[in-house]
């Protein structure tokens, strides 16, 4: 009887077993059977392993029967076939391509690829028993991800046998914003402040600006030369809020999100959160009042899908993207705002007030009665809708980030990889048109036909792009003009290259002993005047300066460092050189 009964739950384990290998096989006839479902693959088959394990000794005689049948029955585990596992290698060959090319263009990285192997082997030799079909599986398993890896060092160009693969330099910020970001919102939570800036140091701008939104007038003041926005808080529940503003002083890093610079009071109990200025307002108000041309809609969803990649990189959803919460720069750089949703992705949805005013851009699913949790799916629809006012022209993007269904919406990274083959393949080398107004009214003025004349010929104004090749050409005197005709007009770029000039004493003429602290002053004045304007090459070389004590200029390693970590946030590698050399933290 208890053989009858043993040989009873071996037959059950044994149609167990098979339904499980038959759900393998149709697992591993997917396209995209990579790491992760291996390893799942794993722990199913070592749970299997488990349960037979009691039941072999009883199980020996049906053992050479079944291995008979074998044959006839054709059981073939799709994954041990070397025709499937070549499909599935190429496959994921591309996933790393695609993969790597999203991290080498996001500039800045957010997140790293880290290889699992010892884990998975670990796993695999804890469960290999004497069962011949669960090795047979196991050993397959085994060598598909050995070759996974091998086609990694290949594909990436390694050569000594490291397999841990890193891309960009705010990886070490992104984990420090992670981290911080749990301690915060963790049981037992930090007691975080936001940065407090004292009354004294805000103060009032050249002009007075007040942009009223929906339910707060935002100010504009001036804090350390710079022009910020001053946005009144409410005091109540103020230790969640301050939670909230410590988090969001950590995304500076990113300059697609709009800096917060801290807390002040503006008069007695009147609290306001100061950010940086964004000269054009929202990005609706600029699609309102500007026509944009094919260039600036690229750029500006691109640069967008940048800040969402960021912020989906420290685990943070904003919840609440649409085109009022994109802020514009007079630069036309977009600038993520309006945190008020913004969450962790393990964290409970936050409560929305005010239904009627975002009603048009929450996913189908938000509608519903019940929450299923789609987490990141939401912001790729909220950003397909963010899209859909600048047309950009290509509606398969605007489609995909539209579907119904959100596991069927791609992520982040394939959409900013999407944008960006649109802009390297339009925008890269294209000078963009200016941007019009609207409502510029001097569009349709005319001029009358009266009789004048020019008794001084006019000499038209070179670009900038002639002044440089007029410049590699040693052709001085006609780029210092080019040069000093466009700083005169506020370009940036011309604003250095005129310190350089008076810095090198090219046909500007230079006196060594007389007059070097003269033209040492104006190139400081033009260098400043690029870098306020965050030209990299600019912010980099007021740094070294500062730094170094360069130029009989009194040496000022604070402000040195200040300038050199902004111009690493734009991307210039000698500044990071700097940094590195004398083992200075590339961010705050």
């Amino acid at each position: 009887m208890s053989m009858s009964k043993n040989i009873g739950g071996a037959s059950v384990v044994i149609a167990s077993s098979a339904e499980i290998i038959h759900e393998v096989g149709q697992f591993a006839g997917e396209r995209r059977f990579t790491g992760e479902l291996a390893k799942e693959t794993i722990k199913v088959m070592g749970n299997l392993a488990d349960a037979v394990g009691p039941y072999l000794p009883f199980v020996s005689i049906v053992i050479g029967e079944f291995n008979e049948c074998s044959d006839i029955l054709n059981l073939a585990i799709s994954i041990a076939t070397k025709e499937q596992m070549d499909k599935d290698f190429t496959i994921l060959q591309n996933d790393i391509v695609a993969m790597k090319k999203f991290l080498d263009d996001i500039e800045g990285g957010v997140t790293s690829i880290e290889n699992k192997t010892d884990e998975i082997k670990e796993t695999t030799t804890h469960i290999l028993n004497e069962n011949n079909e669960i090795k047979i599986i196991v050993e397959n398993i085994q060598q598909q991800n050995d070759k996974i890896l091998e086609q990694n060092k290949q594909l990436l160009g390694f050569k000594d046998g490291h397999i841990s693969l890193s891309f960009g330099s705010l990886n070490e910020e992104i984990d420090s914003i992670s981290s911080f970001s749990k301690q915060v919102n963790g049981q037992n939570s930090l007691q975080v402040e936001a940065k407090r800036i004292k009354p004294s140091e805000i103060r009032d701008a050249q002009d007075v600006v007040l942009r009223k939104g929906n339910r707060v007038t935002v100010l504009k003041k001036s804090f350390t030369a710079l022009d910020v926005a001053c946005k009144p808080i409410a005091t109540n529940n103020m230790q969640k809020i301050q939670k909230h503003l410590a988090i969001l002083g950590k995304l500076h890093a990113c300059p697609y999100i709009i800096k917060f610079h801290g807390v002040s009071e503006l008069s007695e109990k009147n609290y306001v959160m100061v950010f940086e200025w964004a000269e054009l307002g929202t990005l609706k108000e600029v699609y309102q009042n500007f026509s944009l041309g094919w260039e600036e809609k690229i750029t500006i969803v691109r640069d967008i899908c940048r800040g969402l990649a960021f912020l989906h990189a420290v685990e943070i959803l904003h919840h609440d993207i649409r085109c009022e919460n994109v802020l514009m720069t007079e630069k036309m750089q977009p600038k993520l705002c309006n945190f008020k949703f913004a969450r962790e992705i393990n964290e409970v949805t936050s409560q929305i007030d005010d239904m009627n005013a975002i009603i048009h851009w929450l996913a189908p699913e938000k509608l519903n009665s019940y929450d299923r949790d789609p987490k990141s799916g939401r912001e790729t629809l909220e950003f397909g809708l963010t899209q859909n006012p600048l047309q950009v022209g290509y509606g398969e993007i605007i489609k995909l980030a539209w579907q119904q269904e959100p596991s069927l919406r791609p992520g982040i990274q394939l959409l900013f990889n999407m944008m960006n083959e649109l802009f390297q393949k339009y925008i890269l080398n294209i000078i963009s048109p200016i941007v019009r107004c609207e409502d510029d009214d001097q569009q349709d003025l005319s001029i009358p036909d009266d009789n004048f004349s020019i008794s001084t010929p006019v000499t038209p104004l070179l670009t900038v792009k002639e002044g440089l090749q007029a410049h590699k050409a040693h052709e001085y005197e006609k780029a210092w003009g080019c040069f000093k005709g466009n700083a005169e007009v506020g370009d940036i770029l011309a604003k250095y290259w005129c310190g350089y000039y008076y810095l090198e004493g090219r046909h500007v003429e230079k006196n060594k002993k007389q007059n070097q602290n003269i033209d040492s002053r104006k190139f400081m004045e033009y260098l400043k005047m690029a870098a306020d304007n965050n030209n990299a090459t600019a912010l980099y070389n007021l740094g070294d300066v500062y730094f170094s004590g360069k130029l009989n200029f009194e040496k000022d390693t604070q402000k040195g460092i200040k300038y050199l970590r902004q111009a690493c946030l734009f991307g210039q590698s000698k500044a990071v050189e700097i940094l590195k050399k004398h083992n200075i933290n590339i961010y705050e």
